[in-house]
């Protein structure tokens, strides 16, 4: 039996009916900037963070934040990159899914 994601629906909200939606993207942008910032510059030490977002809510003991160094990172491109050639090329991958 081939187990497929099925589409059910696809709607579009106004961006303050979905805040919790819009914390993760806020998160995950900044996140990835400091992460940039980075692999571009020298790795940052443990509890350094280089956007005040980060750095504040890190601070403030509510959440546990950990950035990896450039070893650790090229680490994850590896394990994905050898992920992704075990699935197939993308022409198998749109097969799997059904290109919209």
């Amino acid at each position: 039996m081939e187990l497929r994601p099925e589409l059910v629906s696809l709607t579009f909200e106004r961006s303050s009916r979905a805040l919790p939606l819009q914390a993760a993207d806020l998160f995950a942008w900044e996140f990835y900037q400091d992460e940039l910032y980075f692999l571009k510059n020298d790795a940052p030490r443990e509890g350094e963070f280089h956007r005040k977002l980060l750095e504040r809510m890190a601070k403030s003991g509510r959440f546990r934040i950990q950035s990896g160094d450039k070893n650790s990172v090229s680490m994850n491109i590896e394990v994905a990159t050898k992920h992704l050639h075990a699935a197939g090329t993308m022409d198998d991958l749109d097969k799997y899914f059904g290109k919209p």
